[in-house]
Parts: C-alpha cells; structure tokens; sequence
C-alpha cells in the first residue's frame, strides 16, 4: 500500500510485561488491546521544526484527524522478560488555529455571512456583539447594539436574503428570561420580536436558507415556529416536557418542514414543520 503525503510520526510504546509460555496468549491479547487503545488515544504532537508567526502563548494547535492514515500496527511478543513493543506510524494532517480576539469576554455565538465571507458576527456572554468586516483580523463593538448586558447571546442568525438583517437569540444570566431580537441595520440597533411567551429564554434559532419565511425558535417555554418571517409563531410539541430544555434546533435549508430540535436529553425530528 503507498503511504499518502503528509507529515509522518512514529510512536513507539514499550511495556515489560514477564509471562511464560502457558499464559503468552492471554497477556498477549491483554497487553495488545491495553497499548493499542493508548497509542490511538495518544495526542499527536505537531513536529518541532514549524514554526508560526503567532506567540506560543496565543496559538492552538490541532489536526484536522486524529488518525487519517495508520501504518502497519506490529505486536511482538518476543518472548519471558522482553518489552512488549506497539508501533503506530501515522500520517497526520495538521490544522492550524490562532487566536483572532476580540480579547476579553467569553464567545457564546458566531456567524460567518453566506453573502460575504469576510463578514463575521460574535456574541458574547455579557449581551455584546463585534462584527469583522475582513474575516476576523480586526473587530468593532456594534453601538448602540443590544443594549442588555445580562443576555448570553447563544444564537446569531442572517437573513439569507438581507445581510443586513440579523436575528440573535439569548437568555437572563440573573432570571429565566430572555428573548429574540431582530436588527435591519447590521447589528448596530435592535428591536424585540414578539414570541408567544414573553420574555421567554431563546437557546436556539435556525432560518431554511432557501426559505427564509420559515423558522424556528428553542425556548424555555418550548419549540415555536414561524411560516411568515417572524410575523406569527405557533408552539410545536408542546406535549413534550424536553422541548422545555431546548439546546439546539435546525431547519432543512431546502425542505423547511424537515425540523430537528437538541434537547437535554434526546435529538427529535419531524417532517411536517413541527406537527408530529
């Protein structure tokens, strides 16, 4: 078999292991299995001849697989008082990420812009939101914006047919309230949209890409959806106690009746927008 381009590691581990000839066969699949699931497991360290422009201090790195390629696994049991030996020869794919800021405050939402791919949207645990016009490299605090420093901003959502008209979700760090809030002008001011309960906790929001009307909200007051771009919301299984712990929701962008909703304990799906 040839062996793919990319940066090759050898990782040797030993483990002495005394046996005799009657109980070779079971130590031996033992101590297999025990090295071949740490040698897997074993993080992959980027060799030390990169080098990158970014401090040590602010780089992360890691691989865009953990294994893509594994070169022959060998396991020699040599014999009584030798070293057992597991060597894994891998081909690794190396992905590279550094840190772009802004600095300070934790991110709770992201959105990269289908209109534009230098237009980046971020959220943070403290109600604020930073926009990049130039993907990521430099960012500027939108004001007035949202103007609620308590909301954990979970959700940034673009209306695919106006990148101007943006859609975040966000929940009371100080109560279980909350909501959705809509923008017409980049981010910079916000308005409130009106959900059948009040004041409700948004952990999730999702647009059909091909179907903007279509829509759908993960509350602490359930699952709602919208067929008229927000204009009117209706409750979606309000019969399931788990759509109350919502973490997560999407919506088919070419089918928008194909719903799927993350809760705390399960995945559910439907293929009606929302009615079974």
């Amino acid at each position: 078999m040839g062996t793919p381009s990319g940066s090759h590691k050898l990782f040797e581990l030993t483990k002495r292991e005394e046996f005799s000839s009657h109980n070779c066969g079971g130590s031996s699949r033992s101590a297999f299995l025990l090295l071949a699931f740490i040698a897997l497991a074993y993080p992959l360290r980027k060799s030390a001849g990169a080098r990158s422009s970014v401090p040590d201090g602010d780089r992360t790195e890691g691989h865009a697989a953990a294994c893509p390629y594994i070169q022959p696994l060998v396991f020699m049991p040599a014999g009584a008082a030798q070293a057992h030996r597991l060597l894994l020869r891998v081909s690794a794919y190396d992905a590279r990420f550094e840190r772009v800021g802004p600095f300070g405050g934790t991110v709770r939402s992201l959105l990269a812009s289908c209109r534009d791919s230098r237009l980046i949207y971020l959220g943070t645990n403290d109600g604020q939101l930073f926009k990049s016009t130039d993907g990521g490299t430099s960012w500027r605090l939108l004001h007035p914006g949202l103007k609620r420093r308590q909301i954990v901003l979970d959700s940034i959502e673009e209306d695919p047919g106006n990148a101007g008209h943006l859609y975040v979700g966000g929940w009371d760090l100080r109560s279980d309230g909350g909501g959705l809030f809509e923008s017409w002008d980049g981010g910079r001011s916000w308005s409130k949209v009106s959900l059948p309960e009040a004041n409700v906790a948004v952990r999730a929001f999702a647009i059909s890409k091909d179907h903007p009307r279509f829509m759908i909200a993960g509350t602490g007051a359930g699952v709602f959806v919208s067929s008229d771009g927000g204009k009117t919301w209706q409750q979606r299984g309000a019969q399931i106690k788990a759509f109350r712990q919502t973490e997560s929701v999407a919506i088919n962008p070419k089918d928008p009746s194909l719903l799927y909703v993350g809760t705390w304990h399960l995945g559910y799906r439907s293929k009606d927008f929302g009615e079974t």
